[in-house]
């Protein structure tokens, strides 16, 4: 038998933000909620791409994608995760970068599909910051 994970109750900061990024880690595809037209939420289901240490998350779409451009009005955006039946939402800001040492450091093959080669023009990453407290459901925290 397995030891139990500690309830949230119990958790340390340290370990809450363990477990948090233990989730992130594992997951492969993101829900990106963004500000779309007249402040309506739009949501999206996007695949991440990496994940940093600090939980800086990236995803990629063409720099005219109807996302970016809702980015560009407001940067302020919220990720859901689920992995399993453990979820997670994050709040923070988005920033978009064409960076080519970014795109170069982050290029999948894969993504051939919806760009025309890594020195596509059109590629945009986006760096998602994670700020405030994230919220998690029990089961993330059991």
């Amino acid at each position: 038998m397995g030891t139990a994970r500690p309830t949230a109750e119990m958790q340390t900061p340290e370990q809450h933000r363990e477990r948090l990024h233990e989730i992130v880690k594992s997951a492969r595809t993101v829900m990106l909620l963004s500000h779309g037209a007249d402040h309506e939420i739009s949501g999206r289901p996007m695949a991440l791409i990496r994940t940093d240490d600090d939980t800086t998350m990236y995803l990629v779409s063409p720099i005219d994608s109807q996302e970016i451009l809702e980015i560009d009005r407001e940067c302020r955006v919220s990720i859901s995760i689920q992995v399993n039946d453990a979820f997670a939402m994050f709040d923070g800001e988005a920033r978009i970068s064409q960076d080519r040492g970014l795109i170069d450091e982050l290029w999948n093959d894969t993504w051939s599909a919806w760009f025309d080669g890594k020195d596509d023009p059109a590629i945009a990453i986006h760096e998602h910051q994670v700020g405030g407290e994230p919220r998690l459901n029990r089961t993330a925290l059991a």
